[in-house]
């Protein structure tokens, strides 16, 4: 029998060198087959590219496994199941079958999955263990399929969950599934040298498919049995977490607009991510790195006590609730199309009124952050040691506190701000109704229970808790929109001239209006005082006679004046003389109040 480090290495590195070679045959025979992907409005790319490589990376896969693994026919079962689902999805490619039917063919490979013993055993009632078996497999089978969306990113996440599979697999001390995992990610490895941007081959329906039944399978196995409902749950989810984010947010979406779920369309997380002014690469790396983040965060949870996983698993989750929530935001159809397809639609109509007008996801958000928050404060207040009896004091003054934490929201105005325009005075209303949240709360429980067994320490914390997350959800908006504005790919780099109040507005206008594509990289100001601050996170580089050094150190195209008074000290001839040497323009800001004479409207 192949030693730990054999199965291991050997296995991958095969997979990996296979698919290689695999590849470019593969590709050949697709574009013979006529299977080749053509550029429509609902698609990404943009030149004809063949498909089916799927096939590569499942015989690159598969020919390790059989050869390299001490029991292969013990994974009979898992490659009868992912064969099902390869065929279909080659199938699909060829033919183009009809939704239905391949939603159909899904649900008899997840119930041959079934009969093959690949099923929780948690609940304890055989029918909703399967129930809850068939709609994980082809739930995540069809997460994977609509992942791939843009080049490298299907197969890119496939690989970082394999891997991460593959570890737990390790940690477990199943060596055969953890060289499985391990295989079909050097598998995925070769794939992505010939499917990132520009990718000469995509995996098709073939490859998605199979990709998708068999992570859900193997997840299934790593924890299929779990005794928690963290490990049996959470750990998969988070390892999968970014297909099941994109899966929610297009068919959420897709629902409000009266859309088709299973129509094609350009309004994935990673479209709505070159919307904002990303490129392909860096919208795909970024869906990557968060992959790996709640990977490692399945992981960490994986070795934490219970009780610690129970304060990690929310942060993780509202973390990615809100990014998803940003991203649901973005502009993808025009306003008239949405307009017209709620029209349509009685339903999605309904839904944009209770989404939009009501804020119901607001309130349910806050239903999550202000339960968390008083649980993190118990935790911390007794060393994340929770006895049962505290426990059983959680939950019967949790409804009280809910109750006054709303009405305190709802009284002090924090439901009629708008997330993208948090300010200061914002903050100072939610620190006010988190004050008063707090003290009814502790009004109550003193009228109701005489605030027997209850802690003043808990509820300081739980108001310094509670602000800190209702703050940051309302402030998450911005920071997303400040990280994506930095790593757009189209905007040009200025130097803004002055620090001061004119600077700041140059500075945000040039960060929140998306009409304009300049990026600012750093303050000119002639005030010595100020040379060396950071101003709204750039640096103030000097006054005009630091202009040339700046630009050997910096790629600028232009300066921005922030007002016209900073040109009266007679710099103004000194700025134009550089700028006009080193080939830049020169812009003013100008913002004035212009007269409407309401009689000639």
């Amino acid at each position: 029998m192949p030693d730990s480090f054999t199965l291991m290495v050997l296995p991958p590195a095969a997979a990996f060198v296979l698919t290689l070679l695999f590849v470019p045959g593969v590709r050949r025979l697709a574009t013979r087959c006529g299977c080749v992907s053509l550029p429509t409005k609902d698609r990404w790319h943009l030149r004809p590219t063949p498909s089916l490589g799927g096939l590569a990376f499942f015989s690159g896969f598969t020919i390790p496994v059989l050869v390299c693994l001490p029991h292969p026919l013990s994974l009979a079962p898992l490659f009868l199941v992912v064969f099902q689902m390869l065929v279909l999805g080659a199938y699909d490619d060829l033919r183009h079958i009809n939704p239905a039917a391949k939603f159909i063919g899904q649900i008899i490979a997840a119930a041959t999955a079934l009969l093959f013993g690949y099923s929780l055993q948690f609940f304890g009632w055989p029918f909703l263990d399967a129930l809850v078996t068939v709609l994980l497999i082809v739930g995540l089978t069809n997460a994977i399929n609509l992942l791939d969306n843009m080049d490298g990113l299907a197969a890119g996440i496939g690989f970082i969950a394999a891997v991460y599979l593959g570890f737990l697999f390790q940690q477990h001390g199943d060596l055969q599934y953890c060289a499985l995992a391990l295989a079909l990610a050097g598998a995925l490895g070769g794939f992505l040298v010939y499917n990132v941007h520009p990718a000469s081959v995509f995996m098709g329906d073939a490859g998605s498919l199979f990709l998708g039944s068999t992570l859900s399978l193997l997840a299934l196995k790593a924890h299929g049995q779990a005794s928690s409902i963290v490990s049996l749950v959470a750990i998969p989810t988070l390892i999968l977490l970014v297909p099941i984010v994109d899966t929610a947010l297009v068919t959420f979406t897709r629902i409000l607009r009266g859309q088709s779920i299973v129509q094609g369309g350009k309004d994935h997380a990673s479209h709505r991510l070159v919307t904002l002014g990303l490129t392909e690469s860096r919208a795909v790396l970024l869906l990557c790195v968060m992959a790996a983040a709640s990977g490692a965060a399945a992981l960490v949870i994986e070795q934490v006590a219970y009780v610690l996983s129970l304060v990690l698993l929310p942060l993780v989750v509202i973390s990615f609730a809100l990014f998803t929530a940003y991203l649901a935001q973005v502009e993808v159809v025009s306003e008239e199309e949405g307009a017209r397809r709620a029209r349509e639609k009685g339903l999605p109509a309904l839904l944009i009124s209770l989404t939009y007008k009501r804020r119901i996801l607001e309130v349910v958000l806050d239903l999550f952050l202000i339960s968390f928050a008083y649980y993190l404060a118990l935790m911390l207040r007794y060393d994340f040691h929770l006895s049962t009896s505290t426990v059983r004091l959680y939950l019967a003054s949790l409804p009280v506190v809910l109750v006054a934490t709303y009405g305190a929201f709802y009284v002090l105005g924090v439901y009629r701000g708008v997330w993208r325009y948090t300010d200061v005075e914002d903050l100072l209303r939610l620190a006010k109704s988190v004050l008063v949240a707090t003290l009814l709360a502790v009004a109550a429980l003193l009228f109701f229970y005489r605030f027997a067994g209850h802690s003043r320490v808990v509820f300081i914390l739980y108001a310094l808790l509670l602000f800190l997350g209702v703050a940051g959800s309302r402030l998450s908006f911005r920071l997303f929109a400040h990280f994506v504005g930095r790593q757009a790919s189209d905007t040009v780099p200025v130097l803004v001239y002055g620090a001061g109040d004119g600077g700041e507005v140059v500075v945000r206008e040039c960060r929140n209006n998306t009409r304009v594509n300049y990026q600012p990289v750093g303050f000119l100001d002639d005030d010595p005082s100020r040379q060396g601050q950071v101003v709204l996170g750039l640096p103030v580089f000097g006054g005009v006679d630091a202009l040339p050094d700046v630009l050997r150190r910096e790629d600028v195209r232009g300066v921005i004046i922030s007002s016209p008074k900073i040109l009266a000290n007679g710099n103004a001839e000194k700025v134009h003389g550089l700028c006009q040497e080193k080939n830049m323009w020169i812009k003013r800001l100008s913002l004035e109040f212009v007269g409407e004479d309401a009689r000639e409207v």
